[in-house]
């Protein structure tokens, strides 16, 4: 090859790279400018997620507000079929959401929400079933805070009491 070739390939050469650094020293920068808008926008966020987290501590206490009441009025609605139970001699008996209360009536344990999706996710236990003297608890999988009958007891005489975690 000639010189004058090797020199018009090495020109080309060098303005060719001499561009590509161009191209990148300009890439660089955009990219820069992009971080630092970046940077802006998730500090203006984040203060205003700081802002919102006392609002959404409120409505997670009012969301168990609101599932203790369920529970307790889900409880409380139990009773009458425990009384029909009691009064028609027959033993009222445990079992999960959706069974039967007592054998040969056709009412059953709430399966409650709160709970679980599966009926099985609310479990209700009866103490003295076969007497007068009977009581229920509950235990649902989903919600413990009314759990047992540290928290959570019905019957026919006192009604449902309501105490530790369900209060």
């Amino acid at each position: 090859m000639n010189q004058k070739v090797i020199t018009t390939i090495l020109v080309i050469a060098i303005v060719a790279l001499a561009g590509t650094t161009i191209y990148f020293a300009a890439a660089k920068s955009d990219m820069q400018t992009q971080v630092k808008t970046l940077t802006e926008q998730n500090a203006q966020m984040k203060g205003q997620l700081d802002a919102l987290k006392p609002m959404l501590a409120e409505i997670e206490q009012a969301r168990v507000k609101a599932q203790k009441a369920s529970i307790k009025s889900y409880m409380a609605s139990a009773v009458p079929s425990g009384i029909i139970c009691e009064d028609g001699k027959k033993a009222i008996v445990s079992g999960n959401g959706d069974a039967k209360v007592c054998v040969g009536e056709d009412f059953t344990w709430p399966a409650i929400k709160a709970c679980g999706a599966n009926a099985s996710d609310t479990k209700w236990t009866v103490r003295n079933g076969a007497g007068s003297n009977w009581d229920f608890t509950l235990d649902c999988k989903g919600f413990a805070d009314c759990n047992g009958p540290q928290n959570a007891i019905c019957n026919a005489t006192a009604g449902c009491k309501f105490s530790g975690s369900c209060q």
